[in-house]
């Protein structure tokens, strides 16, 4: 299998930082966790494909699964925050 090089956390923080301003209109998800991935599959299933690194059916779901999740909480605050401006 190959390795994958992580940048460390600071470094990552400040690239984030930097897109947020730079694309204040775009939501940028984080990354979830396997154990959070793992929930919405079955636990005995690989997320990978056989390659040890590209997502499978299962991982592309579970990405699928919690990208709406995250774009369904944004935009419930963004209706909320709208409508306490129309108050």
């Amino acid at each position: 299998g190959g390795v994958l090089m992580e940048r460390d956390d600071k470094e990552k923080n400040e690239e984030e930082e930097t897109q947020k301003k730079s694309y204040p209109r775009t939501l940028f998800v984080p990354k979830p966790s396997t154990e959070v991935m793992q929930i919405f599959g079955d636990k005995n299933k690989s997320l990978t494909a056989k390659d040890g690194i590209h997502p499978n059916e299962w991982g592309y779901a579970a990405w699928a699964s919690h990208i709406a999740g995250e774009v369904a909480v944004a935009i419930e605050k963004r209706e909320k925050a709208t409508s306490c401006m129309g108050k």
